[in-house]
């Protein structure tokens, strides 16, 4: 975790806040959102979050400070609107990396992800199946899921899966943001993560006319191949933890005078 020593835990606090609020806000100028439907969205997503840890309607309601009334219709306008993206996508990615790293019964599943439903964990399996992103391993007394393949690219263009990519990428920011700034070590020394465990880094540089392939030739040839190494190294180790790696690049809008 970083040393925040310098400035007081309020302080610095409001300024993640402000500096990770300052994307949403980017995005509603981008596309002429007005403040009130930000707003709107700001209170589905708490409810959605609260949800996930877990809460009940009631306790949600708490939490936003509204009434039970208005938490239901937040809740439903959750559930029509803004689901499908995690039943089929984050839901099954995160079923898939958990395969990676050991094969797990449909009974084992069931308990390790008990904030889902069965329902929903039947379906997301029933999903990766028919992907054939994984399949069950019958030869154990208790069958198993295994994946079919050690890395999985969700590329594609349908927008289930890239709004559920994009779910993805700032669910591991946020976790880097939590582990560099907020987490405290756990007591027990040998549960205590190493403290190279989360890292970031912005580089800036050109990219020629014609060369941006260079980046996916990156990716693909030297990322990936390193990434699958560690990965199968890691399987043979007493102890190891799961991490979630994120790579994107973009280009920086140019000023006008800018050649």
């Amino acid at each position: 975790m970083s040393q925040n020593n310098d400035i007081d835990r309020q302080e610095l606090e409001r300024r993640i806040l402000l500096a990770t609020l300052s994307l949403a806000v980017r995005l509603c100028c981008r596309l002429g959102l007005p403040l009130k439907e930000l707003v709107g969205h700001v209170r589905i997503a708490y409810l959605r979050e609260l949800r996930q840890q877990g809460l009940s309607l009631a306790e949600c309601a708490q939490r936003l400070e509204v009434s039970e009334r208005t938490a239901k219709t937040l809740a439903k306008e959750l559930r029509e609107s803004f689901e499908l993206p995690d039943t089929q996508h984050t839901l099954p990615t995160k079923i898939e990396f958990m395969l990676w790293r050991t094969p797990m019964s449909q009974a084992r599943l069931h308990q390790v992800l008990r904030d889902h439903s069965h329902e929903e964990l039947d379906e997301a399996i029933a999903l990766l199946v028919e992907q054939q992103r994984i399949r069950l391993d019958r030869a154990p007394a208790t069958p198993v899921y295994i994946p079919t393949q050690s890395v999985n690219s969700q590329l594609s263009p349908e927008w289930i899966k890239r709004i559920g990519g994009l779910s993805s990428l700032l669910d591991n920011l946020y976790h880097t943001i939590d582990q560099r700034f907020f987490e405290e070590a756990p007591t027990a020394e040998d549960e205590a993560p190493p403290e190279e465990s989360s890292f970031a880094r912005t580089l800036s540089f050109y990219v020629a006319q014609g060369k941006f392939e260079l980046l996916q030739k990156l990716f693909w040839e030297v990322v990936v191949p390193q990434i699958s190494a560690i990965d199968q190294d890691s399987h043979k180790a007493p102890k190891a933890w799961p991490v979630k790696l994120t790579m994107f690049w973009a280009r920086e809008p140019q000023d006008e005078d800018e050649p």
